[in-house]
C-alpha cells in the first residue's frame, strides 16, 4: 500500500468499505512494471501482439488514439483489462477522458468503483495533492448510485479541496451524506478554507477536538471564528483553538494566521533560541513583518541571472556541468562587485543573547556595532550596505570570505554551491556585542 496508507485504515468509513469488498468476493486487479512508455508513440505504431499489454500500462486520456482503440473493441478489453489497468497504471484514473468517462455502462459496477478509491489511496491521495479526482466526477455524472456515503467520506479526505472560492467535491455531495464523519474527513490535512463551508451545528468544540486530535495541521482549514473557539487543554484550563495548538506542538505557529496578539503569546511560551521558533515561527514571523511595513518580498537577481544565462549556454550546445559552472561563475562575479553582506547566521547565538535575539537579528546587531549600514535586503541571501572605510571583504585561500578591519577579523562567511543551490552564511563571529 501507499505511505500513508495507515491513516486511511484508521478510518471507520475506510473499514466499512473494506469489509463489504471482501464479504462481496471482490478483487483489485494486479499491477507491476512493465512496456517502456514512448510519449510520441502512436498506438498502430505498437506491434500488434504488444498493443494489450502496452494499453494497459499506459492507456490514458492524453492519448486520444489509445482511446479510440480500445473504445473501438469492446470484447477484446473487457471489464478485467480496466481492473487491471487501474492497478498498472494510475494514469487511467486522471484527466477528463478518463477510463470511467468513456468505458462501456455496463463495466461500471461497484467492485470497480470500489477498486478505483482503493487505488487512489493507495497512492498516497490523502496528501491531498488535486489529482486522480477526474474519475470520481466521471462515476457521479454516470452512475451515482454506486457512489456510497463511505464513497463520499473517503473522497472529501482524498479530494475535496475549497479554490478560487468553489468546493466542487462538497458540491456534489448528496446533503443527507454531509455528516459528522464526513466533513471530518474534510478538514483532515486539507489547507484549503473547507471550514467556510461546514455548518455552524456541526463546529463544536468536541469536533474541533477531534480534527486536531488527529492532524493538527488541519488548521490551516480553519475559519478565524474557528480559531477563537474555546476548547480544553489538559493542565491549563479552556484555550483558545490557536493558543491549544502552540501550547501543545509550537512547530504548528506556521500555519496559523498571525497578529500582536498571537506572537505575543507564542513569546510567552518558546524564546527566540528554541527550535520552535527557529523551525515553526520565523519565516512565518518575518513575512508578516515584511508585510506589515509594506517591504517587498526579496528576489535574488544573481541567481535568477544565473538561471537564465545556464539555459542560454544549454541552447548553444554547452554541456550542464560546463553551463552550471559558468552560470555559477557569474553570479559569483555580480555578487563580489556590491557592498553586499549575508543575511543568515549559521552559529549559535551566545547565550547572554539568545532570548532576545534569534540568528538574523544578532548578526544585523555587530552589523551595527561595527558601523556596517544595512540599506535593504538585496534578495535572500544578502544585505546592501554601507561599509566604513576602514573595513574591506577579502577572500582567502580556503574561499572564505572575510570581513576585516585592518589586521582583525570581525567575521567570516561563505557563498558556496552551484546557483540553484546556493548556501551564503556567516560561519564565525569574532567580536561580540
Amino acid at each position: 500500500m501507499g505511505l500513508y496508507m495507515s491513516t486511511f485504515e484508521n478510518m471507520p468509513a475506510y473499514k466499512r468499505m473494506m469489509a463489504d469488498f471482501v464479504t462481496k468476493g471482490y478483487t483489485t486487479g494486479e499491477g507491476s512494471y512493465g512496456i517502456p512508455f514512448k510519449p510520441d508513440l502512436r498506438i498502430m505504431e505498437v506491434p500488434e501482439r504488444q498493443r494489450y499489454e502496452y494499453l494497459l500500462y499506459h492507456l490514458s486520456g492524453c492519448h486520444d488514439d489509445y482511446v479510440e482503440y480500445v473504445k473501438a473493441r469492446p470484447k477484446q478489453f473487457n471489464k478485467q483489462f480496466f481492473k487491471d489497468c487501474m492497478a498498472k497504471n494510475y494514469y487511467a484514473l486522471y484527466f477528463e477522458m478518463n477510463i470511467f468517462e468513456w468505458m462501456p455502462d455496463e463495466f461500471i459496477d461497484e467492485e470497480l468503483v470500489m477498486c478505483a478509491m482503493i487505488r487512489s489511496m493507495d497512492m498516497r491521495y490523502c496528501d491531498r495533492r488535486d489529482e486522480c479526482d477526474d474519475w470520481f466526477y466521471s462515476v457521479h455524472r454516470r452512475r451515482p448510485e454506486l457512489l456510497t456515503p463511505e464513497m463520499y467520506i473517503l473522497g472529501a479526505r482524498c479530494f475535496a479541496s475549497k479554490r478560487s472560492g468553489v468546493n466542487r467535491f462538497l458540491n456534489i455531495t448528496p446533503p443527507e451524506y454531509r455528516t459528522v464523519e464526513y466533513y471530518h474527513a474534510l478538514c483532515i490535512h486539507n489547507n484549503t478554507p473547507v471550514m467556510e463551508d461546514i455548518p455552524k451545528e456541526i463546529l463544536t468544540s468536541n469536533f474541533i477536538v477531534d480534527v486536531l486530535n488527529e492532524d493538527m495541521e488541519s488548521i490551516r482549514c480553519f475559519t478565524e471564528a474557528a480559531l477563537e473557539m474555546m476548547i480544553p487543554v489538559q493542565g491549563r484550563g479552556p484555550r483558545k483553538v490557536w493558543q491549544a495548538v502552540m501550547i501543545v506542538d509550537g512547530y504548528k505557529a506556521r500555519y496559523i494566521p498571525l497578529n500582536e496578539e498571537r506572537i505575543k503569546y507564542f513569546f510567552s511560551l518558546y524564546d527566540k533560541d528554541s527550535s520552535q521558533y527557529r523551525y515553526g515561527l520565523k519565516d512565518h514571523y518575518k513575512q508578516y513583518l515584511r508585510e506589515k511595513s509594506g517591504a517587498p518580498a526579496p528576489s535574488d537577481s544573481d541567481t535568477l541571472l544565473a538561471g537564465a544565462a545556464m539555459l542560454l549556454g544549454v541552447t548553444h550546445g554547452i554541456s550542464n556541468d560546463a553551463a552550471v559552472d559558468a552560470s555559477t561563475g557569474l553570479m559569483r562575479k555580480c555578487a563580489n562587485r556590491r557592498a553586499q553582506l549575508p543575511i543568515h547566521f549559521g552559529g549559535r547565538v551566545p547565550a547572554k543573547y539568545a532570548k532576545i535575539y534569534d540568528n538574523e537579528e544578532y548578526l544585523t546587531e555587530i552589523y551595527k556595532k561595527c558601523g556596517i549600514e544595512i540599506l535593504g535586503e538585496a534578495g535572500y541571501y544578502y544585505y546592501n550596505v554601507d561599509l566604513p572605510d576602514d573595513i574591506e571583504v577579502v577572500i582567502d585561500e580556503r574561499c572564505r570570505y572575510l570581513v576585516k578591519r585592518g589586521d582583525d577579523t570581525i567575521l567570516e562567511y561563505y557563498d558556496v554551491g552551484p546557483f540553484y543551490d546556493r548556501s551564503v552564511y556567516v560561519d564565525e563571529i569574532y567580536i561580540s556585542l
